[in-house]
C-alpha cells in the first residue's frame, strides 16, 4: 500500500493501459525499495490480480522461483546497503526523435552525443540532456516523461521553440524531479500561472525562458520557490520589469539573471 501501486492500478482505464504501465511500475519498486526485477514484477502483478485489472489465470505464472525471491528480499536489501555503489557505463535508448547530449556530472558544458531513434553508451558519472524539439504535442511529451521519469541520469531537458507546450505539458515535466537544467526558449504560450509547475522542479539550477513573451513579474513569484536556481534567462520577456527581477533576487541571493 505504501508504494502507491494499488492507487496507480485503479487509475488505469483499461487492460492496454496496464500492459503499458507494468514495466514502469515494476522499475519504480526496484529503484525505491531495492527489489529484484522478479520480486517487483510479483508485487505489481499480485495487486493487479487482487484489483481485477488482469485475469486471475495470471497468478499461475508466479513460480516457486519468484516466491523464493520474495523471501530473500531482506537479505538482498542488507547486501545492497553494504555494497559500495560503483557506477558503470550504460546504454541510453529511445525510439523518440531526440538529440542526445551528455556531460560529466558537476560540469557546465554539454557534448552532443547523437540523434535517436537509436541507442548510445553513456559513460559512468555522466548526465544526459535531451533536446526534444521535434515532439509535436503535450500528449507525446506525457509519454516521453513516463518513459524517462525514473532515469536519474537525465538531468537536462530542452524544449526550444516548442510553442505547443501548454500547462498540461508543464505538469508532466514537473514529475521529472531529477532535472537541473531546463530550456523553454520560445515556448511563447506559457502563462504566469503555469510556472507553478516549473517551481516543483526542486533540483533546478538553470532555467531559460527567453522569448516566453507572456510571462510577467507575477510568473517570477513562482520561481522564488526554486532554492537551487542560480541561472535564469529572460531575454524577450517584455512584461518582466526591473521590480520583478529585484524582488526575485531578494529571495534567491545567488541568482544570475540575464535579460
Amino acid at each position: 500500500m505504501k508504494s502507491g501501486i494499488p492507487q496507480k492500478h485503479l487509475s488505469l482505464n483499461n487492460k492496454s493501459s496496464w500492459e503499458v504501465s507494468r514495466k514502469r511500475l515494476s522499475l519504480q519498486l526496484q529503484n525505491k525499495y531495492f527489489l529484484t526485477e522478479t520480486a517487483a514484477d510479483w508485487g505489481v502483478d499480485t495487486w493487479a490480480i487482487a484489483l481485477g485489472i488482469v485475469d486471475k489465470d495470471k497468478l499461475n505464472k508466479i513460480t516457486k522461483k519468484t516466491k523464493d525471491a520474495i523471501k530473500d528480499i531482506p537479505n538482498k536489501i542488507t547486501a545492497v546497503a553494504q555494497t559500495p555503489i560503483i557506477e558503470k557505463d550504460d546504454v541510453f535508448k529511445t525510439d523518440w526523435p531526440i538529440r542526445v547530449f551528455t556531460r560529466e556530472r558537476g560540469q557546465n558544458n554539454w557534448r552532443f552525443l547523437g540523434e535517436t531513434p537509436g541507442e548510445f553508451v553513456v559513460l559512468a558519472g555522466h548526465e544526459i540532456g535531451l533536446r526534444v524539439s521535434k515532439l509535436k504535442s503535450d500528449n507525446e511529451l506525457e509519454i516521453l516523461t513516463k518513459e524517462i521519469e525514473y532515469d536519474n541520469r537525465i538531468t537536462g531537458i530542452d524544449l526550444t521553440d516548442c510553442d505547443w507546450v501548454s500547462e498540461v505539458g508543464l505538469a508532466y515535466l514537473s514529475k521529472l524531479n531529477q532535472v537541473t537544467y531546463l530550456i523553454l526558449y520560445g515556448c511563447d504560450q506559457i502563462r504566469d500561472a503555469w510556472l507553478a509547475h516549473v517551481s516543483k522542479l526542486s533540483q533546478l539550477t538553470w532555467l531559460n525562458l527567453h522569448y516566453c513573451s507572456m510571462i510577467s513579474d507575477a510568473g517570477l513569484l513562482h520561481l522564488g520557490k526554486l532554492r537551487q536556481l542560480t541561472k535564469l534567462r529572460l531575454r524577450g520577456c517584455e512584461k518582466v520589469t526591473n521590480v520583478g527581477v529585484e524582488n526575485l533576487k531578494k529571495k534567491l541571493h545567488d541568482l544570475d539573471i540575464s535579460r
